[in-house]
């Protein structure tokens, strides 16, 4: 008999929608690094193909410690929540992000670097996105 996972641990394994959007982000922002300072004598195909490679080596080199605790404490208020209030997806996903985003507002204003507050607003997009996968899970909709 193969092994049919409970519907927290489907619900947690929504999380790599994070990922993808913090990546998607990631992208954006030095795309739109490089247009501000663009200069003439740049080779944009090298400078692009330099992107595609080095987003996400930084995001897994460097940001890898964070990306490994955020997905840590929203497994775990996943874990919590979910137990807790099974019924209302959208008021959980707004909990997880207040509880959030204040560190990555933090991090934005101690170290200046503004990136975070993009990944906040990432943040919420894809908590919602995860709320319309969840309710596939828990209700079939």
């Amino acid at each position: 008999m193969a092994f049919k996972p409970n519907y927290l641990t489907k619900i947690a394994l929504t999380n790599w929608i994070h990922l993808l959007g913090f990546y998607l982000w990631l992208e954006i922002s030095a795309i739109a690094h490089l247009f501000v300072n663009y200069d003439s004598s740049d080779n944009w195909q090298s400078i692009l193909f330099g992107l595609l490679l080095g987003v996400p080596f930084l995001m897994f080199s460097y940001g890898l410690l964070i990306i490994v605790g955020f997905l840590l404490v929203i497994v775990l208020l996943d874990l919590i929540l979910f137990s807790i209030i099974k019924n209302n997806i959208l008021l959980i996903m707004v909990i997880e992000w207040i509880l959030i985003i204040p560190i990555f507002i933090y991090w934005a204003f101690k170290y200046e670097y503004w990136l975070w507050l993009g990944l906040s607003f990432t943040l919420l997009i894809t908590q919602y996105i995860r709320s319309k996968k969840i309710g596939k899970i828990l209700f079939g909709i």
